[in-house]
Parts: structure tokens; C-alpha cells; sequence
């Protein structure tokens, strides 16, 4: 076996079927973000955010923890800020290898692609 037979077309169609198969399933990955990265720190942030109001503005008027008036929406908006920036990582990391016609398309619709060039 020489250092060029990688270069050679599969002996049978299956072994060309397989291949295709496993190249498509490695673009796949590479290609798609993560779905963690892109709904769980929209959910955190919203957990803790309103977590935080419910324990300074409960029902009933009571208050459960003494935290300042301005700390639950303050946090809130900042844990809302990381998440965007965590999706916007995730997407121009998923969607920056993407050149051609497809990424003239991405950046007209505003998606994260467009901040990956």
C-alpha cells in the first residue's frame, strides 16, 4: 500500500455508500451548532432572572429574601447579554466554514453567519 492508494475510488458500491454516509455525517457535526449552547443559557438566564424576582416580588406582596429593588432585573439583563453572546459564538463557530452562495444567503438574513466573515 503506497501513500497514494486514500486516493483511489472505493472498490464496491457499498464501500463508496458507507463513505458518502460518514463524510456527510462529519459535515453535519461540524457544520450544526450544538443545541445545548443555544437553548441552555437562554434558560438559565431566565431561571435565575425571574428566580430572583419571585424571591423579591413574591405573590401577595411578600418579600422571601431582602435583595435590593434594582439587583433581579440587573441580573436578568446582564444573564440575558452572556446568552446572546454564547449564541452568537455558537453559531459564527458552526456557521463561519460556510463560503460561497450559502454564505452571500446567511448574511442577507441577519443570521450568526453574517458575524463569522
Amino acid at each position: 500500500m503506497g501513500p497514494d492508494d486514500d486516493d483511489l475510488p472505493p472498490s464496491d458500491a457499498a464501500t463508496a455508500l458507507r463513505l458518502i454516509d460518514d463524510q456527510r455525517a462529519a459535515t453535519v457535526r461540524r457544520l450544526q451548532p450544538d443545541a445545548r449552547l443555544l437553548y441552555w443559557p437562554w434558560g438559565v438566564a431566565w431561571l435565575i432572572g425571574f428566580g430572583l424576582f419571585f424571591l423579591r416580588f413574591s405573590p401577595g406582596g411578600r418579600v422571601l429574601v431582602a435583595l435590593p429593588d434594582w439587583l433581579p432585573l440587573t441580573v436578568l439583563f446582564a444573564l440575558l447579554i452572556v446568552a446572546g453572546a454564547i449564541q452568537t459564538v455558537a453559531g459564527a463557530r458552526a456557521y463561519g466554514q460556510v463560503t460561497g452562495d450559502s454564505a452571500v444567503r446567511v448574511a442577507g438574513t441577519g443570521a450568526p453567519g453574517r458575524w463569522a466573515r
